[in-house]
């Protein structure tokens, strides 16, 4: 399955989207502005509050990756209202752990061929890395991730006791968005260089945060509680 030159931004914080396109231009990619349901908030919030599930939004990631490809990119809020009651989505990761997920499903799959997903997450200052660990050690978000399903947990299991294939499936940056727009754009344009050597075989994968100190169908797999 190719690689896309879109990049999936999801993000409430539009002062930084101007910024972000200009980083991604520089290395020829483009935000995706297409497929609602996989990146605009306020549509996901109509979807939940219509079905309570976030399966739409993971059904709507599998028609992208089958009509364009897998994203270039997710970069996204780290924490996201989607709406649902405060008990049910404590840290507002549910959005995050949808995708992530689903990216862990489509690796054990054949239908997708090789799966590797590059994701920079929007924080706002350091709370977030440091509540789940992440600042450190991106690989704690396994910690996070639970469904109803025996069989994807056990996909979870597997990555948490093999770091080395959590690193080869996923690069993940923690990124703080209070910064000014320079900065962002020039940490953006370093992460999508960074992802490009990952993805080509010359980076470790997801090791540790770098921010500034200022298959299966989805479908298919049950209806997992995350």
């Amino acid at each position: 399955m190719d690689t896309s030159n879109k990049v999936i931004l999801i993000s409430e914080n539009s002062r930084i989207a101007t910024p972000i396109r200009h980083a991604l231009n520089r290395q020829g990619l483009e935000i995706e502005s297409e497929y609602l349901n996989l990146h605009a908030l306020a549509v996901m919030r109509k979807g939940i509050a219509r079905t309570g599930r976030t399966t739409f939004i993971r059904n709507e990631l599998v028609r992208y990756i089958r009509e364009r490809g897998f994203p270039a990119a997710v970069i996204m809020d780290a924490q996201a209202d989607l709406g649902f009651p405060q008990e049910n989505d404590p840290g507002m990761i549910k959005l995050l752990k949808t995708i992530l997920i689903s990216y862990i499903i489509f690796s054990k799959g054949k239908d997708f061929g090789k799966v590797r997903g590059a994701f920079l997450l929007l924080t706002k200052g350091k709370a977030f890395g440091e509540r789940y660990g992440m600042a450190a050690d991106p690989h704690r978000i396994l910690d996070q991730l639970m469904t109803e399903n025996p069989a994807i947990n056990g996909y979870i299991d597997e990555l948490k006791n093999d770091r080395n294939r959590f690193n080869d499936l996923f690069y993940i940056k923690l990124f703080d968005s209070e910064v000014a727009s320079d900065a962002v754009t020039e940490f953006v344009d370093a992460f999508v260089k960074g992802a490009t050597v990952w993805r080509a075989g010359g980076e470790a994968g997801t090791s540790a945060s770098e921010a500034p100190a200022a298959g299966e169908d989805c479908r298919d797999a049950g209806q997992d509680r995350i």
